[in-house]
């Protein structure tokens, strides 16, 4: 409760922070993931007799 009586509700900044790098770490997984697909993806375009 804070001095009027009211409680307050919501997110702190340090659960905030806490998340930060979380959503992090997933995107950059992501990206990586998106990059060695597409990778795959062109090598099949560029060479289609290695199928």
């Amino acid at each position: 409760m804070n001095r009027r009586g009211t409680t307050q509700s919501g997110r702190s900044m340090i659960e905030m922070l806490g998340v930060l790098p979380i959503i992090s770490v997933l995107s950059v997984g992501g990206l990586a993931g998106y990059n060695v697909a597409m990778g795959k993806i062109l090598a099949q375009v560029n060479c289609p007799e290695k199928i």
